[in-house]
């Protein structure tokens, strides 16, 4: 419900609705939607982390193709799991630091990784690679919420998958 009427429009009896609780348990557990939201939030961006040291063991030694294939499949695997990220990202209450924080903290993983595929990527190009690959989970986010993005028979956009492999090629 998030994900389909945008997080201001979403109510507390929309949310409890879907979830399959009552209005009363939601609120006992979330007097409002902001807390909520950020409980939410941040059990995803932990499974983002968790999902990010799992594909560390996985990529040592793969190549940079093969990174990003398995990179992109979890990704993918976790908007559709997670259809309410990138509305939650979005979201204007948001506390700055929260997001400096999270921002930081995915960085930092997406940096781990890009160290360990083979050949590693040179420390001076990770920190801007690792935020340039978030960016694309962004991008990523907000095309998984666009219902048709062929309005003629040539694709308005290059599939998600072409464009998040773009920046991973090291030439």
């Amino acid at each position: 419900c998030i994900r389909d009427r945008g997080y201001d429009a979403a109510t507390m009896t929309e949310i409890a609705a879907n979830a399959g609780a009552s209005i009363g348990s939601l609120y006992q557990y979330f007097p409002a939607k902001e807390p909520l939201a950020a409980t939410l939030h941040a059990s995803q961006i932990a499974s983002i982390d968790t999902m990010l040291v799992q594909l560390r063991s996985e990529c040592t030694g793969v190549d940079a193709h093969a990174f990003c294939n398995m990179l992109f499949v979890r990704l993918s695997d976790f908007l559709n799991t997670n259809s309410s990220f990138a509305v939650l990202t979005e979201r204007r209450t948001m506390n700055p630091e929260v997001i400096k924080e999270a921002r930081g903290h995915l960085r930092a993983g997406v940096n781990q990784l890009l160290s360990v595929i083979d050949p590693p990527v040179p420390e001076p190009r990770r920190a801007g690679l690792s935020a340039s690959l978030l960016q694309s989970l962004r991008l990523l986010a907000v095309l998984s919420r666009v219902d048709d993005l062929t309005l003629s028979p040539t694709p308005l956009l290059p599939s998600p998958r072409v464009a998040f492999r773009q920046p991973c090629l090291p030439h």
